[in-house]
């Protein structure tokens, strides 16, 4: 149990997508058409309505120029071939490695850090242009092509910026050491988190900024234009189509990492074990684990910041205990009420000269149990997985040979 991993899916990418468009029109309004020219997000009937209405309405409203110009994102994107294809992007693999693949972090203290992950998507947008003259549409044509630096060359602009909201489960998320039961709010006050109003859903949520650099290029740049008579609804008849291609990393889904660490016995331990041999379970078991008959044992004292010290030590003797309705009862419930073994006949000087086995071999100190006085055992059922009533657990007491210091 010293790490649990928390996955949220993002519930409102489409506020990532919406940032994502219209940075993107942003920058072509900026950099491609100029402040002045009237640029329209939306299909290409809902354009020509558009336009149509600004001609037809008096007031205050002015009648739009040459070039009028509207862009159509379209909405049949999908992960890239290559990039979009790393397991880590999906919530249903390796979300560990998704936590550390981006930065910063939008949370970390001692115990918990919250990452954002990005997947690298793909689309595809239209850009109409409606020319004055036929003039107009050739100064046009070459102006994408040259703006692009030809055809299918990617350009990357640098100032495409959005937010990303983060999700309920995770702004009111309680850490909980079950080792040493520290529990706590996340302090969000130490973020540089925002409060944001999404409109969509007209509620306040909590956001944090992000900017990407997305690719575009583009793909075809076609004559639109109506040389035998056009439709009736045409603005000109001198219409330039642009289709690029995107590619931009979004971000899709939010990973928590919280570590659960226990108070360990000594800070450093090395174990080099020697002759193994068979131990039953019990006196009725029909299989045995193995356990070594001696062991040279290397650790730092938490006390002690001077060195190390070194033990050597033999098998002694071993002392099984059944697990009993009740503690089958506490382990089934994961709690944190420990399960006391006390171990008859010892003096237990040392945590290192015990090792506690199960049914699948070495139950780890610290993690899994903890040494409590000289001949008490604490077993932790919410650590002892896939244990059960009259399961055998065996404590191998083992007899210290010989102790020194080892000086680093």
């Amino acid at each position: 149990m010293e790490k649990s991993i928390v996955t949220c899916h993002s519930t409102y990418l489409n506020n990532c997508m919406s940032a994502f468009i219209k940075g993107t029109i942003d920058f072509f309004r900026t950099e491609y058409f100029g402040r002045t020219k009237e640029v329209v997000v939306s299909t290409y009937e809902k354009a020509v309505q558009h336009y149509q209405n600004r001609k037809s309405k008096a007031g205050e409203n002015d009648r739009p120029q040459f070039p009028f110009i509207t862009i159509d994102p379209s909405m049949d994107f999908e992960p890239e071939e290559v990039a979009g294809r790393f397991l880590y992007n999906y919530p249903s693999f390796d979300n560990f490695e998704a936590s550390r693949q981006w930065s910063p972090r939008i949370y970390e203290d001692d115990n918990v850090y919250i990452a954002p992950v990005l997947n690298r998507y793909k689309g595809e947008m239209e850009i109409i242009i409606w020319c004055s003259s036929v003039y107009d549409l050739i100064d046009t044509r070459f102006k994408a092509i040259q703006f692009f630096g030809g055809y299918e060359r990617p350009i990357i602009p640098e100032a495409i910026t959005g937010f990303f909201t983060l999700p309920d489960e995770f702004k009111y998320y309680t850490y909980e050491n079950p080792y040493t039961t520290e529990s706590y709010v996340l302090d969000w006050t130490t973020t540089t988190a925002t409060e944001h109003l999404i409109r969509n859903i007209n509620q306040n949520k909590m956001v944090w900024d992000y900017k990407v650099r997305p690719y575009i290029k583009l793909v075809s740049a076609s004559d639109g234009s109506e040389k035998y008579g056009g439709s009736g609804d045409e603005i000109s008849d001198h219409r330039l189509t642009l289709t690029l291609e995107w590619e931009c990393a979004i971000p899709t889904h939010f990973v928590l990492v919280a570590t659960h660490l226990p108070e360990p016995c000594h800070y450093f331990s090395l174990n080099i074990e020697l002759g193994y041999k068979y131990i039953k379970a019990s006196e009725d078991a029909t299989t045995s684990f193995t356990a070594p008959e001696e062991v040279i044992t290397t650790y730092k004292d938490l006390e002690d910041s001077t060195g190390l010290t070194r033990i050597d030590m033999i098998y002694g003797s071993s002392y099984n205990y059944n697990l009993t309705e009740s503690d089958a009862e506490k382990i089934e419930a994961n709690s944190t009420d420990p399960i006391s073994i006390e171990i008859p006949d010892v003096t237990i000087s040392d945590c290192v000269l015990l090792r506690v086995y199960g049914k699948y071999g070495e139950i780890p100190m610290d993690f899994s149990w903890n040494f409590v006085s000289p001949n008490v055992v604490d077993l932790l059922p919410f650590a002892l997985t896939n244990m059960e009533e009259d399961d055998v657990v065996s404590i191998i007491v083992y007899t210290m040979t010989r102790r020194g210091d080892v000086w680093v």
